[in-house]
């Protein structure tokens, strides 16, 4: 049953960050999308992508910094309190010639990422129910 339990959600911005990756601060355009709800009783899949250019400092050419990624979660729960998960998760970076970057760190790089885990919760606070309620 797919219906009412899904959401959805895009958005924008415009932001300046300060990282310590670089030694001025960041402006970037980022673009976000969001979509997620039960595909089952007790199975879950929530879906994320983003996209953001920005150039570092305010020099011109070669300061560009692009960052891209997608991660997939599909959650099934065991019990009321339990629930397994698996994720899958890409990222891409690519930064501009003239931005000086820590040693060791490459201005292009894409990652993958496969998790499973499994989640525990248990509320903190729980109204007892009064012994004369009705059910």
């Amino acid at each position: 049953q797919i219906g009412r339990t899904w959401a959805a959600s895009a958005g924008a911005g415009r932001s300046v960050d300060f990282s310590s990756l670089f030694q001025e601060p960041v402006l970037s355009d980022t673009l976000s999308a969001d979509l997620g709800g039960l595909i089952a009783r007790r199975l879950s899949f929530r879906s994320v992508a983003s996209y953001s250019r920005g150039t570092a400092g305010f020099n011109e050419g070669g300061n560009q910094v692009i960052l891209s990624g997608a991660s997939v979660t599909l959650q099934a729960a065991m019990t009321r309190y339990l629930a397994l998960s698996s994720s899958y998760g890409y990222s891409r970076r690519e930064i501009g010639d003239r931005i000086v970057l820590p040693s060791g760190l490459s201005p292009r790089s894409e990652d993958q990422v496969f998790s499973v885990y499994l989640s525990a919760w248990a509320p903190l606070y729980q109204r007892t129910r009064r012994s004369n309620a009705t059910r």
